[in-house]
């Protein structure tokens, strides 16, 4: 009784077919997570722009002014600390956006950041377009609307498109083909920026 096992030229072929299918199909399995992380952001900012809304129906640093947080989570570096996660006034997580948000507040080169499916966010505390105004008031209080920034947190890995959102309600996207914030709200669309919705 003889035994025949594969020759080597069929198992190169395999190993071959099996490389075509593995080509043709990484790159496609990359892509569509990275528009799932971008269809996330987009999602994440709606959430910072309704939990802003939220936050402002409540004097949660009790110094008479409803005014919006201008920081998503307790270690943000926009003013004193408070934000739509933490009221420092009362000591208590207040829970407006999740842990993941408020851990996702920063700049991607910050090693300490831990992305929300892949992007990182700014608030944004004055506006370039379509009028340059600042959000703040005189007393330093976020009164005038508020704009978050949306990047990847590695460009062309966990997305493309870096994204934005005021007080108006609408996601623009724009593909800078880098990812660094853009610290004031400005979706000019001469400068590539659209809605994203």
């Amino acid at each position: 009784m003889s035994r025949r096992g594969f020759t080597l030229i069929e198992l190169m072929i395999v190993i071959a077919i099996i490389a075509i299918i593995t080509a043709v199909s990484v790159p496609n399995l990359m892509r569509s997570r990275l528009v799932a992380d971008e269809a996330a952001a987009i999602g994440s900012c709606k959430a910072f722009g309704n939990a802003q809304e939220m936050y402002r129906r409540t004097d949660w640093d009790a110094d008479g002014h409803l005014e919006y947080a201008k920081n998503i989570g307790p270690n943000g570096g926009n003013g004193n600390g408070e934000s739509l996660y933490f009221c420092i006034r009362s000591n208590e997580v207040i829970a407006l956006v999740d842990k993941g948000m408020a851990d996702a507040e920063g700049n991607p080169t910050d090693p300490t950041i831990i992305p929300r499916t892949g992007y990182v966010f700014y608030v944004q505390l004055a506006c370039d377009y379509p009028v340059k105004h600042s959000y703040v008031d005189n007393v330093n209080n976020l009164m005038g609307g508020y704009g978050i920034s949306a990047v990847p947190m590695r460009y062309d890995v966990s997305g493309i498109n870096k994204f934005q959102l005021s007080s108006d309600g609408v996601v623009y996207q724009f593909d800078a083909g880098n990812n660094v914030h853009s610290k004031n709200y400005d979706v000019n669309p001469s400068k590539g920026w659209i809605a994203a919705e």
